[in-house]
């Protein structure tokens, strides 16, 4: 077995859910707080700071120190040398950042209807009021990381999983039995070209981390056996000027051996920035949390044809 990725709602019950498919598969787990951790340790950034990154709003002087996109980088590297080691499972945040080039992973959607979240919070004490708008916050979050990461408007866009779990209508045990025996089927094994991207994984977040220490927080990486692309996802002025100051930091990052610079598409859009925009703070209710909104189990056709 390989990875598995789960993102997960507040208030949804997973954390049984999770413990099941923990025991099922003898399974390695991974939550934000171990990324957070060890990205701290990476980057000499306070955890503090790094855990600002998943909150919808902008850090104050974010356009002058770069912190959010810096945390983002390193968390990315954390996460990296993390994918080295084999049959893990990793929740939270963080597990939106593995690429899709890592093609052995399981991505799973732990989820449940608002009703079902609004009780379990009134479980802890929490009353209606304050667990609705806490869910509202906490959609906010989400929505605003995955427009961020993956260009997606909806959290639970069921494009972005291979599973969707809700905990409101699955036991457990049906829970984690499915994921466990999924991830018996050979297209979840790891393989040599799994171990490639991981590797070209931890290249690329290396040289991003580099280029945002630079001021370059528009630009993203790929990396293919030390053969290192590098996109500029806004519009400049004197761009063949960055594009020297870009090949120049990169190839001092170790493991580069070749370089080369390109444009975006977000390049002709001079109002758009790499991943999250400084000057564009997320307003709140900007992403509405559907009261009426219902979740099924679905599987995604490579898991229904694997």
């Amino acid at each position: 077995m390989s990875i598995t990725a789960a993102f997960t709602g507040t208030y949804c019950r997973e954390e049984p859910a999770i413990r099941e498919i923990v025991e099922r598969t003898g399974c390695k787990y991974l939550t934000d707080a171990d990324i957070v951790s060890k990205a701290s340790c990476l980057s000499g950034l306070s955890e503090g700071k790094i855990l600002k990154a998943f909150h919808a709003g902008m850090p104050v002087f974010n356009q002058f120190t770069h912190e959010k996109e810096l945390s983002v980088a390193y968390l990315k590297l954390a996460l990296a040398r993390a994918l080295s080691e084999d049959n893990i499972l990793i929740n939270g945040f963080t597990s939106l950042l593995i690429p899709s080039s890592i093609t052995d992973m399981l991505r799973i959607c732990i989820i449940a209807d608002t009703k079902s979240r609004v009780s379990a919070a009134g479980e802890s004490g929490m009353s209606v009021r304050d667990a609705i708008r806490m869910l509202h916050k906490d959609h906010e979050d989400r929505a605003t990381w995955v427009k961020g990461i993956l260009e997606k408007d909806d959290p639970w866009d069921f494009s972005l999983y291979d599973m969707v779990l809700p905990t409101d209508k699955m036991t457990n045990e049906e829970i984690g039995g499915l994921v466990a025996e999924t991830l018996k089927r050979d297209i979840f094994k790891r393989s040599s070209v799994t171990t490639k991207a991981i590797q070209d994984f931890v290249l690329a977040s290396r040289i991003e981390a580099a280029l945002i220490k630079e001021g370059h927080c528009y630009v993203t990486a790929e990396a293919d056996a030390g053969a290192v692309t590098l996109t500029t996802n806004r519009n400049v002025l004197l761009l063949k000027h960055l594009e020297r100051n870009l090949q120049e930091t990169a190839v001092k990052v170790s493991g580069v051996e070749y370089v080369k610079t390109q444009v975006g598409k977000k390049f002709y859009k001079s109002d758009v920035a790499y991943q999250f925009d400084p000057e564009m703070p997320a307003v709140h209710g900007q992403f509405p949390l559907n009261d009426e909104r219902q979740f099924v189990h679905m599987l995604s056709e490579r898991v229904c044809l694997g």
